[in-house]
């Protein structure tokens, strides 16, 4: 996608504020305001001719926004076009995850419970964080696995400070064990479990 491309090289020449600036004036192009409003510009279009191409466009902007900080944002326009795209019948943001995460090897019973399960995060889209550790935090009480394995285990031993073995993770072995420990370690960072 071309306009995907743009922002790309706009993004690789800056700094974080840099960044920052153009992500904001990407935003006000594809979000609608409280008021009803949407900034005029190079990527307006976008949000007129919703397609699965826009929607991995939009996709990356959020990304880029939530790994710059401006989480806020990027949840509002993972739920903004999340939404659109389900009133158009279009494939949700979380199916397109799904897809581009995991391709067609997630079974469709599964599938199904892993959007219910994304649905009640309501718009807090950990599994899309690039961070692991924020990942393993979100992933931690969740029964289904919405992200890749070896992601989890990085972010859980990015937790707990040391390796996480294979048979940890196992069913006969203590795995709860192991969540306690991890949210022990999570608590003692001063920030909160994801919920």
């Amino acid at each position: 996608m071309e306009e995907m491309d743009r922002l790309a090289k706009k993004l690789k020449k800056g700094n974080v504020y840099d960044k920052k600036r153009v992500l904001a004036g990407v935003y006000k192009q594809l979000a609608v305001s409280n008021k009803g409003k949407q900034a005029n510009g190079e990527y307006r279009k976008l949000s007129d001719d919703f397609d699965l191409e826009t929607a991995k466009f939009v996709s990356y902007v959020a990304e880029n926004l939530h790994d710059v900080g401006m989480v806020r944002q990027a949840n509002k326009l993972t739920i903004q076009y999340g939404m659109k795209m389900k009133k158009s019948g279009e494939q949700s943001l979380n199916e397109f995850y799904i897809d581009r995460t995991f391709g067609d090897s997630v079974p469709a019973e599964n599938r199904e419970r892993m959007l219910k399960a994304m649905e009640k995060y309501s718009g807090n889209a950990w599994w899309e964080s690039k961070d692991p550790v924020e990942v393993a935090k979100g992933q931690i009480d969740e029964e289904l696995l919405l992200v890749p394995y070896g992601k989890f285990i990085e972010g859980l031993e990015g937790i707990l400070g040391r390796g996480v073995m294979e048979k940890e993770m196992a069913e006969g072995y203590d795995y709860e064990l192991l969540k306690k420990r991890a949210k022990e370690a999570i608590n003692s960072m001063g920030k909160p479990v994801c919920e």
